[in-house]
């Protein structure tokens, strides 16, 4: 059962990690079904996160989002998990 829409807080350490994130859809990436979450912290008004995680790779993708379009992207690399 798919959860979109909820919202969880992943780290509180006040004043220096307080963030929060939602489940926005699942989506397909070369045939897997992948988490897309929206990220983001109230330490930083403005910077949200688009987060993509998929099965056996964990997290692959992350768009950098600043209140408009894609400010930046970028392609977890896994090797450096020693994967």
């Amino acid at each position: 059962m798919h959860t979109t829409g909820v919202r969880y807080q992943q780290e509180y350490d006040e004043g220096n990690a307080e963030d929060w994130g939602k489940v926005l859809n699942f989506i397909g990436i070369d045939d897997v079904e992948c988490l897309k979450t929206k990220e983001w912290t109230p330490l930083e008004r403005g910077a949200i996160e688009h987060k993509y995680y998929c099965p056996d790779d964990g997290l692959l993708l992350i768009e950098g989002l600043s209140g408009g379009p894609k400010a930046w992207t970028e392609l977890v690399d896994r090797s450096a998990y020693g994967d």
